[in-house]
């Protein structure tokens, strides 16, 4: 895959490296947290937080994300799930709502 003019990423070698429940995570995960046409999420990193959900082990929320033309109610709350806590580091009893007014409210 290039990525610049003279720059090549290695996918061969990503795809060794990471599980393969984890590589086929990596579309669902790069559409939500940002790409051509999906804004990212206003400053945070995707590099934060893929290495937050690799370490909580949350990528898995994202398994229905592209599976169907839509989702259902499972789906919609798994996504709701991954980026409340794991983009937004929300706490566990706090809906999506409260968490992002105290995220914008540090900035």
């Amino acid at each position: 895959m290039q990525i610049d003019h003279n720059k090549f990423v290695n996918v061969g070698k990503i795809a060794k490296f990471f599980d393969e429940s984890t590589c086929l995570q990596l579309p669902a995960f790069h559409s939500l947290t940002g790409c051509d046409t999906t804004s990212y999420f206003y400053r945070i990193s995707k590099t934060s937080v893929f290495e937050k959900a690799r370490t909580n082990k949350s990528l898995y929320l994202l398994e229905q994300l592209g599976n169907e033309r839509t989702l259902d109610e499972d789906g919609e709350a798994s996504i709701t799930k991954f980026i409340h806590e794991t983009i937004y580091s929300g706490k566990r009893d706090d809906d999506l709502v409260t968490t992002r007014i105290r995220h914008y409210d540090k900035l």
